[in-house]
């Protein structure tokens, strides 16, 4: 666990770091805004043009290319006209999206796969499966390519056509880093320690650009999204000592690393915002310094301006505007300050009041009197996770055949049992928790891992035994470990809605495949498997289900052995 562990520590948080550095481009045309008067949402243009006020009570997406998403009160999503009176588009709602890019979008309905969607919500493309292997998420669309993580635990990508592009199986990790390329962690080094893997830069059409020897160069030292996106050909980057630099796609230092640069902040053009001993600065790719590093926060504001936040001096615990000349532009001294995609500029000027920033420095007048109590913020990047439920998927998990389960029957001796077990879980790509293979770690009765098959299903594994498997008698350390006991070996399947129609799947696969009805009811059945062996099926409620491997009740269920 060790490695793995530091692998995590490397790549889950660039995966956290990256959540939100996808690119939209000019399709961006509104943001939701809050109104101070009512409470309500309407939509405002990133020029400051209100579309429509207090129209809605729950908070829209962006809009983007004409559409935008809102969930109803049942909290599935809705498709809409970004016009000044807003019209549902179809009839479908969804359990998942993302937002439009070119035209196009990822969505999942309730109980299906992800798939594309026109803007008049349409399924253009099928993304349930790629290369035969279930799509569980996916994330885009990036210049017409979207990422997707199969169940193997494994990424690939494919086209707005749901066409392969990198097959599943050999990257682990794969994260969009701007400008047509990705950043990617070949599997082979899942287990390696985090000074000894390669980080690979690729194309979107899967050609390899660099590779980042990461005992030489790494990125650890990023404090921000921004900081891992590929700008002007450029990407901040560390050595071995933490120090800071820049480097191109080809993984090569185009600023060799400096003392002076802790932390690459966020590349624009030919400079970047670098934090140094003293402060936050600016620098361009010759490593001349144009800011000094003083401030406590800099941050990119489109036309080569930048918010500035210091906590001393005379404008103490205020956003500035400065330019690259270090001057400070307008009167206004802000809350807060966001730069949005297309180098919109919106500032917080109170608790309850906002506005548009010209290059000036100076507030917009918006063309309608309202008050702005809240802006919602695009997000970008978002996984969209599959709602598809698979029977056949969820019945192959069980690994039922004949009269034994996860290839353990309730007859094997303890010990056995939960190494077997033990042994499947830390070889399943879905298991959370992989479960101990040392008998005495389980204090009580139970053992047990969780399995994630999609966003829509999750599985908990487990083995139940009639007694302890150990128990510590602290005066004597002695161990009570029996040698035989009859257990029930099963699952408890549990889903987002509709486990009654799940159960009767089930059930009818089962039947399907010859097993013998001893009996049940609307809500339970039993199957005889034969050698005093019973498989339950149960409908536990309309989140879950149940499915037991279980002995006989007539059965002896064994003894205990000192």
């Amino acid at each position: 666990m060790k490695n793995i562990n530091k692998l995590s520590c490397l790549l889950l948080t660039l995966v956290a770091l990256l959540s939100s550095c996808g690119q939209k481009s000019a399709d961006l045309e509104y943001i939701p805004f809050r109104s101070s008067s009512d409470g309500r949402w309407g939509m405002i243009s990133t020029d400051g043009k209100v579309l429509f006020d207090a129209e809605f009570n729950e908070m829209p997406q962006a809009a983007y290319c004409g559409r935008f998403f809102i969930k109803n009160n049942d909290g599935k999503y809705e498709l809409y006209t970004a016009d000044a009176k807003p019209q549902q588009v179809g009839g479908k709602t969804w359990a998942d999206v993302s937002d439009f890019s070119d035209g196009l979008a990822l969505a999942a309905e309730e109980g299906k796969p992800v798939a594309i969607i026109n803007r008049e919500g349409e399924q253009v493309a099928d993304l349930s499966k790629i290369d035969g292997k279930t799509i569980l998420a996916a994330k885009g669309l990036y210049e017409g390519y979207a990422i997707v993580e199969t169940e193997d635990g494994t990424k690939g990508i494919v086209d707005d056509g749901g066409k392969t592009i990198i097959a599943p199986g050999k990257y682990k990790e794969l994260e969009y880093i701007g400008e047509g390329k990705c950043l990617a962690l070949d599997k082979k080094f899942e287990n390696a320690e985090k000074d000894q893997m390669v980080l690979q830069i690729i194309s979107l059409k899967g050609k390899t650009l660099g590779e980042l020897n990461t005992s030489k160069i790494n990125l650890e030292g990023a404090r921000s999204s921004e900081s891992l996106q590929f700008v002007n050909g450029l990407l901040g980057a560390y050595d071995a000592d933490g120090r800071g630099g820049l480097i191109n796609e080809k993984g090569e230092w185009v600023l060799q690393p400096s003392e002076k640069i802790k932390h690459v902040i966020a590349v624009k053009g030919d400079n970047f915002i670098y934090s140094g001993e003293d402060g936050m600065g600016v620098m361009d790719k010759n490593g001349e310094i144009l800011i000094r590093g003083k401030y406590f926060m800099l941050q990119w504001a489109g036309d080569g301006l930048l918010w500035a936040f210091d906590t001393k001096g005379d404008y103490k615990d205020k956003i500035m505007l400065i330019n690259l000349k270090d001057d400070i532009l307008g009167k206004e001294r802000f809350e807060n300050g966001y730069t949005l995609i297309d180098g919109t500029r919106i500032a917080q000027l109170g608790k309850h009041d906002y506005g548009f920033i010209d290059e000036k420095g100076e507030v917009k007048k918006l063309d309608k009197n309202v008050n702005i109590a809240e802006i919602g913020l695009p997000k970008h990047d978002q996984w969209v996770e599959s709602q598809y439920v698979d029977v056949e998927r969820i019945l192959s998990m069980l690994e039922l055949n004949g009269q034994t389960m996860y290839g353990i029957a309730v007859w094997t001796p303890a010990e056995k049992a939960i190494l077997a077990f033990a042994e499947k879980g830390n070889k399943d790509a879905t298991c959370i928790n992989k479960p101990s293979d040392n008998p005495y770690a389980y204090y009580r009765t139970r053992a047990d891992y969780v399995c994630k098959l999609s966003n829509a299903v999750s599985m908990t594994k487990y083995i139940d035994f009639n007694n302890t498997i150990s128990r510590f008698t602290l005066s004597k350390g002695q161990h009570f470990n029996p040698e035989a006991l009859a257990y029930v070996i099963g699952a408890e399947v549990k889903v987002n809605s509709g486990a009654k129609t799940i159960y009767e799947s089930i059930c009818k696969v089962l039947k399907g495949k010859g097993l013998k009805e001893l009996g049940g009811s609307a809500d339970s059945t039993t199957y005889d498997l034969g050698n005093q062996i019973q498989l339950l099926v149960t409908y536990t409620s309309d989140e879950e289900i149940s499915i037991q491997l279980i002995p006989d009740e007539s059965c002896d269920t064994g003894e205990e052995y000192d």
